[in-house]
């Protein structure tokens, strides 16, 4: 007889600095996350490139603005709405700096 048991997978996790820690529990649901991951992996994609074509300062604010919002975007479909704020507050809104840690 074979027993095959559904895994439902939850971590934690903990991100310190300088002696201030965040602690999340994380639920990971792969189906849900990979139904949304490609759409935010292009997004990404989409201001990198952006990046590469920006003409002046005024074009390159304007793509970090859109990096950053598809990195936290990114952050939402792994994390959910309220972890992912959380992480940002942690972060002072350094969303390049997530993404690395992350």
């Amino acid at each position: 007889m074979y027993k095959i048991k559904r895994n439902h997978l939850v971590e934690d996790l903990q991100i310190e600095d300088n002696g201030k820690t965040l602690d999340l529990k994380v639920d990971i649901n792969v189906d849900t996350i990979l139904k949304q991951y490609n759409k935010a992996q292009y997004r990404i994609a989409q201001a990198s490139q952006a990046a590469k074509e920006a003409a002046n300062e005024k074009d390159m604010e304007k793509v970090e603005e859109e990096m950053g919002n598809a990195i936290f975007g990114l952050f939402e479909v792994v994390f959910g709405q309220d972890k992912t704020q959380k992480i940002i507050e942690f972060y002072d809104n350094k969303a390049l700096e997530m993404l690395g840690d992350i």
